[in-house]
C-alpha cells in the first residue's frame, strides 16, 4: 500500500474518529536537554527523547524510498509516560490526543532547532520481543502526518536483526 494512500486513510478515519489535532490543546512542556523534553499530564510525567539511531548496528534497515541517504544522521523518536513506552488505552482518547498533540509540537520544535535529516518512529509491542505493534505504528504514522514541517516527507521502514522484525515510519528531508 502506498504511503499517500495510508496517509489518506489515517486522516479520514483515525483522526476523524478521535478529532483533529489542530483543535486539541497541548500541555506546557520543558526542554531538559538538547534532545529531551518533558511535561506533566493526568497520567504522570511524559518524556520525549530523540536518540541517535545507527542503521549499521542492525542486520537490516530499509527505507521504502530509493533516494533515502543512509549516511545522514538519523534520530529515533521515543516518548514514555512514567518511564513506560506503551500507549494509553484508547478509552482515554481525549487525554491521548492532548499528549500526541504535545509530542507533535515538540517534534516540530526539534525539527526547526536541529534540522535533522531523518526521524524514525517504530512501535514495538509491550513484550520487548522485537515485534511490531500495529496500533502503536498507526499512532506514530498519525504523529508523523501531523508534523507539517516543510521540506520533509514520510516513508515506511523495516528494521531486522536476529529475533527482531520491526516496521515503522521515517520523516526525512527532501533531497
Amino acid at each position: 500500500m502506498k504511503i499517500n494512500h495510508i496517509k489518506k486513510i489515517i486522516n479520514e478515519s483515525y483522526l476523524k474518529e478521535l478529532g483533529d489535532l489542530q483543535n486539541i490543546q497541548t500541555y506546557n512542556f520543558t526542554q531538559t536537554s538538547r534532545n529531551e523534553w518533558e511535561f506533566n499530564t493526568d497520567f504522570g510525567m511524559v518524556e520525549v527523547e530523540f536518540t541517535i539511531f545507527d542503521p549499521m548496528s542492525w542486520e537490516r534497515f530499509e527505507v521504502k524510498h530509493n533516494d533515502y541517504d543512509y549516511t545522514q544522521k538519523i534520530y529515533n523518536v521515543v516518548y514514555s509516560i512514567n518511564g513506560v513506552t506503551s500507549q494509553i488505552q484508547r478509552s482515554n482518547s481525549k487525554e491521548l490526543l492532548k499528549i500526541i498533540n504535545t509530542v507533535v509540537k515538540i517534534i516540530n520544535l526539534f525539527l526547526k532547532q536541529n534540522s535533522p535529516y531523518s526521524l524514525i518512529f517504530v512501535g514495538d509491542d509491550k513484550t520487548g520481543r522485537g515485534i511490531s505493534d500495529k496500533q502503536k505504528n498507526t499512532l506514530y504514522l498519525t504523529i508523523a502526518t501531523q508534523s507539517p514541517t516543510p521540506g520533509y516527507r514520510i516513508s515506511e521502514i523495516k528494521i531486522e536483526d536476529p529475533g527482531f522484525e520491526l516496521d515503522g515510519y521515517t520523516l526525512f528531508k527532501n533531497t
